[in-house]
């Protein structure tokens, strides 16, 4: 039996062939190169999953990130409650419970019980009133007489003459008796004069001799005049005097006085005086 043994294919076929296989591979290195630049855009180009097709077995441990939520859903996100913090420090022995405090103190629209009062006295127990006061000072040459030379508010006024021996005169105007006490030294007195008197109603005076100075007067009045049944001013003054004749600067026989009135004035009600 005879036996079929291939030929050896010829040069030309064996060229054949060769060509046939540089074509093909050109082709698919060209589609290979095709299809990289396909598979490249398509990497790029998000592929969303079927609605409903993804559930935690889908998804990979510890892939998602916090952006992948919702802002309303990233808001439920909460932690565990912490444990306690440290206590504070306690407060004062000697403070006040809320309750004690507002027990020691007054409401918006309460009021003490004696706020219209001063140490337990309302103001028909105290004396009101007012007053002033005045200054004149000057330099007065020899034989100058003045007979307003200073007023004495609600009771009379002072007259002054400048001479070797200065003289001072108080003098009451008032419809009222008014009490006073005079006080002089200098040095032209033998020694302090103290004179307590009262004047006479409208017109009543006291003299008072300066001598040659420098002395100092300090007198002080009182005059009640009743108003209405219980009730009574009161004007108070206090007179300080400084007067010296021949006084260092000055002119010859010229008399330099400086004199201050304070007048207080009040109403009193004479029945807080009854028992």
């Amino acid at each position: 039996m005879n036996s079929w043994r291939p030929s050896r294919p010829s040069p030309a076929m064996i060229v054949a062939l060769l060509a046939l296989c540089v074509a093909l591979g050109g082709s698919a290195i060209a589609a290979t190169s095709s299809g990289g630049d396909s598979a490249s855009a398509a990497k790029k180009k998000k592929k969303l999953a079927p609605k409903n097709s993804v559930n935690s077995a889908a998804v990979i441990n510890n892939s998602l990130k916090l952006a992948d939520f919702k802002s309303s859903e990233r808001s439920k996100l909460k932690g565990d409650k912490g444990d306690q913090g440290i206590q504070g420090p306690a407060g004062t022995p000697d403070g006040y419970t809320k309750t004690e405090a507002d027990g020691k103190y007054l409401g918006k629209a309460d009021k003490a019980a004696d706020s219209d009062k001063l140490d337990g006295k309302d103001s028909t127990e105290f004396i009101q009133g007012d007053g002033s006061q005045s200054f004149r000072q000057g330099v007065f040459n020899d034989a100058f007489t003045s007979n307003n030379f200073m007023e004495l508010p609600g009771i009379g006024h002072l007259e002054f003459t400048c001479g070797a021996a200065m003289d001072l005169k108080f003098v009451n105007d008032s419809a009222d008796p008014v009490q006073f006490m005079s006080n002089t030294m200098g040095d032209g007195q033998a020694a302090l004069s103290v004179a307590s008197n009262e004047l006479a109603a409208s017109g009543g005076s006291f003299p008072t001799n300066l001598a040659g100075g420098p002395t100092q007067v300090v007198a002080q009045f009182r005059r009640f005049h009743s108003v209405a049944l219980g009730i009574t001013n009161q004007d108070s003054i206090t007179l300080i005097l400084s007067a010296d004749r021949n006084a260092p600067g000055d002119g010859a026989n010229q008399c330099r006085v400086v004199a201050q009135v304070l007048h207080g004035h009040a109403a009193l009600n004479l029945a807080i005086l009854l028992p």
